[in-house]
């Protein structure tokens, strides 16, 4: 079995039932490339740090006015005027003639819409465990520049992402502690929360 965390250490969503929503629509996508691998990927938001193998998937949920996969990055991002409604970083490095790949995903939650957010997350996905950046845009369905609610995965999003799982990408969980600490900052009034 394959996981796909969802995390949102922030409470941007902060709805038990967009939460529901949002894991419903997001599994029916991942069910999709379950039925290409031939073994179950189950969705889920958890509450706590997960512990990802390299063939599981971590994506983000964080207040449109931050970016916590910008640390991975090693880079600034400002999602309040950066392109986007989320942002996969991919690293590379080569040791011993090893290739290895990390990556780290996030949607940034400007919108209660859950089929949206499933659908950005999807996107995201795709970005993760393909290990592309803007390249991936040139392709359909969820891979495509713009997803929306009703944006479809196809049968070769499908087998692309099937063909994702089976590579090694290791994923980022050392983005729940510092967002739980803003979130601590942010409930007990510090108004600069988000730096």
């Amino acid at each position: 079995m394959k996981f796909v965390y969802l995390l949102d250490p922030m409470t941007a969503i902060g709805s038990v039932s967009r939460y529901s929503e949002i894991m419903g629509a997001l599994q029916g996508h991942f069910d999709k490339v379950a039925a290409r691998l031939n073994e179950r990927i189950l969705v889920a938001f958890i509450p706590a740090v997960p512990t990802p193998t390299a063939h599981d998937l971590i994506i983000y949920f964080v207040p449109g006015e931050i970016s916590i996969v910008s640390q991975f990055a090693g880079r600034p991002r400002n999602p309040l005027t950066d392109d986007g409604d989320g942002f996969t970083s991919i690293k590379t490095s080569t040791s011993g003639g090893v290739t290895t790949t990390s990556a780290a995903s996030e949607i940034y939650v400007k919108t209660t819409n859950a089929k949206l957010l499933a659908a950005l997350a999807f996107h995201e996905a795709m970005h993760n465990r393909l290990a592309l950046g803007n390249g991936l845009h040139a392709r359909d369905g969820m891979a495509q520049a713009t997803v929306t609610p009703d944006t479809h995965v196809t049968a070769t999003n499908a087998s692309q992402m099937a063909a994702g799982f089976a590579r090694s990408v290791k994923q980022w969980p050392d983005g729940v502690l510092p967002l739980v600490s803003r979130r601590i900052r942010r409930d007990g009034g510090d108004p600069l929360w988000y730096t």
